[in-house]
């Protein structure tokens, strides 16, 4: 039952850490090559954790309107047949919402892992 919307998720999840590590980059060599340039470091000698938090919500939150048309696509085409299986709506609504957000909560994870890399790598966190 939840094959399909795993699938789902596994190939938004695959398309997601390919736009974090291409961001990631684009940012590192944006950083390093001295296109930002910053002459009092005295205001971001730490970063507030609001921010990486932040971060990560905003880009899990871009993330999850993608995930969120999973029940629309079904219906997609062949409306009459799909919602007269023999099972449980309920369930399979919920199998559904379950996946994706153990997918948001995972794509989340990750974008904060990348926010702490770009600071780690750059210097901006200590």
């Amino acid at each position: 039952m939840h094959y399909v919307e795993s699938l789902r998720a596994t190939r938004a999840l695959f398309i997601g850490g390919i736009i974090l590590a291409a961001v990631l980059g684009i940012n590192l060599v944006i950083f390093l090559s001295g296109g930002v340039t910053m002459p009092d470091r005295g205001w971001v000698d730490q970063v507030p954790s609001i921010v990486i938090w932040g971060a990560g919500a905003v880009c899990a939150s871009i993330f999850a309107s993608f995930l969120g048309l999973s029940l629309a696509r079904e219906n997609d085409g062949h409306l009459p047949v799909a919602w007269t299986k023999p099972a449980s709506k309920a369930a399979h609504a919920a199998v559904k919402i379950g996946v994706d957000v153990a997918a948001i909560m995972l794509f989340f994870a990750a974008s904060i892992g990348v926010v702490f890399a770009y600071l780690s790598i750059t210097g901006l966190m200590k």
